[in-house]
């Protein structure tokens, strides 16, 4: 299996007025996750358990730096966004938007958003978003 450098991460999401932006530049860590449950539906005398899947949901996680500044700065984005209540459209490119690169895509909810200020440090920013939709995978 060849290793992919995540150095080229990247995210587009759309802002309360519903224009896409790059963020990417603000941001340290892009983390997509899915989770399916499962039921236990074992029977009494069965040897092995079994198990029926549900329904999968997913999450988005940034981690990064905070910007005021520029109209595409992660706190400009991510602020409003946070107090909106409205989904919006995300793409997360793990491994960069260039062709043939794989991109990961659905409506989101941002719940919740945190700036965190560290004696010596940069300003932190972390947010979370919901899926309410399904997640696409797609080759650029």
């Amino acid at each position: 299996m060849a290793g992919i450098h995540g150095y080229k991460g990247d995210i587009r999401i759309q802002d309360t007025a519903g224009t896409f932006r790059v963020i990417s530049p603000d941001l340290a860590e892009i983390t997509v996750t899915t989770d399916m449950p499962v039921a236990d539906v074992t029977g009494f005398g069965s040897a092995a358990k079994s198990f029926v899947s549900g329904q999968y949901s997913w999450t988005v996680d940034l981690r990064g730096w905070f910007n005021s500044l520029a109209s595409t700065g992660a706190d400009t984005v991510l602020g409003p966004l946070s107090i909106s209540g409205s989904a919006v459209q995300a793409t997360v490119y793990p491994e960069g938007s260039v062709t043939g690169n794989t991109s990961y895509a659905g409506s989101v909810y941002c719940i919740g958003y945190t700036r965190t200020a560290n004696l010596g440090g940069g300003v932190a920013v972390t947010a979370r978003f919901q899926g309410s939709s399904t997640l696409t995978r797609a080759t650029l």
